[in-house]
C-alpha cells in the first residue's frame, strides 16, 4: 500500500465563467438589498446564455427599500457590474464582449 499512486485533480473556474457571473450578480443584488433593509429576504437564481440574462426568484423587503433599489438601477445595474468586473464590456475601439 505504501507504493500506491494517487492522482489528485483540482478545478479552477475563472471569473468570466457563467456560474461565477451569475453568482456575482445575485450576490450584488442581495448585498444592496440587505444594506437598504437589514430584514430583507432574497431567494434569487440567475442564468445567462449568450447576450441574455434571466433572473428569477423573490425579494421581500420594505416598500422604501424596493423603491430605492429601483431608483439605483435595479437588477440590471448589478448584472452589468458583475460582467464588467469579470472583464466583459466595450474595448477602446468599440468592440463589445
Amino acid at each position: 500500500m505504501k507504493n500506491e499512486k494517487v492522482i489528485e485533480t483540482a478545478e479552477h473556474v475563472l471569473p468570466g465563467h457563467p456560474d461565477k457571473l451569475c453568482d456575482a450578480a445575485v450576490d450584488g443584488i442581495v448585498e444592496v438589498m440587505r444594506q437598504l433593509d437589514p430584514r430583507a429576504q432574497c431567494g434569487l437564481e440567475m442564468a445567462c446564455i449568450f447576450d441574455q440574462v434571466f433572473i428569477s426568484g423573490r425579494i421581500a423587503a420594505s416598500a422604501e427599500a424596493i423603491s430605492k433599489f429601483k431608483e439605483q438601477g435595479g437588477c440590471k445595474k448589478y448584472v452589468i457590474q458583475a460582467y464588467t468586473h469579470a472583464g466583459y464590456g466595450e474595448s477602446s475601439f468599440g468592440a463589445k464582449w
